[in-house]
């Protein structure tokens, strides 16, 4: 889904002066923020509170892996895309598969490029937790390089990979994609910031497979 975005910047009621050895200055300080001059998500009201786990009982040689997170009230619960600034602040998980040497085919890849001949069949799914009434939730995939927590900025010129489309207030939303071998970043959302709620990460595919939080200390990308 295409979208319109702009830098915009706004200027404090507030000067700041700062004395030189020569002349003294004084300028406004500013905050740049990245604005969506058009929506980018939307959400769908249609409640379906089932747990579904037959999908974890795939035939073959596959590894699942499981991890707790929590969109907490003025520290992850970033909502949608529709402010990436907010968004960014969403609790983020790095997603490995496939073997390391197929990540990258040179160091001066910036991305991995990718094969279509050599997908991996990668299931996730997002569960909401406990007994608040189900809030309007979703994820989306990001394809890096790094091991590092992306930004709005990455946001705002870097496409995901996969999503779950328009945000449901769904228990459960899970789905299949194909993906080449390579680092992922995973990012589970509210439609609404400052949504809290518990939630799980399950992640199933062929070995080797690994998924792991990205803190807030990790540097932005």
């Amino acid at each position: 889904m295409g979208c319109a975005s702009s830098l915009v910047k706004r200027a404090d009621d507030n000067k700041t002066e700062i004395t030189t050895k020569h002349n003294q200055i004084a300028f406004n300080l500013r905050e740049t923020r990245i604005i969506q001059e058009e929506q980018v998500d939307i959400y769908l009201d249609d409640e379906y509170d089932q747990i579904d786990d037959e999908w974890m009982y795939w035939s073959g040689n596959f590894e699942v892996v499981e991890l707790k997170g929590e969109w907490k009230d003025g520290f992850s619960a970033g909502g949608c895309r529709n402010d990436l600034e907010s968004f960014a602040t969403n609790p983020q998980f790095l997603l490995s598969i496939g073997r390391l040497e197929e990540h990258c085919n040179s160091v001066e890849t910036p991305l991995p490029e990718k094969n279509v001949h050599n997908k991996i069949t990668v299931s996730i799914c997002l569960e909401q937790s406990g007994k608040k009434p189900l809030a309007h939730v979703a994820y989306f995939i990001y394809m890096t390089d790094k091991e590092e927590r992306l930004s709005a900025e990455y946001f705002l010129v870097v496409p995901p990979e996969g999503d779950t489309g328009a945000f449901v207030n769904w228990r459960q939303i899970r789905h299949e994609f194909r993906l080449s071998p390579g680092l992922y970043v995973i990012v589970p959302a509210t439609f609404k910031p400052n949504t809290v709620r518990p939630f799980c990460l399950t992640v199933q595919s062929v070995p080797p497979l690994a998924l792991k939080p990205l803190t807030k200390s990790s540097q932005l990308f």
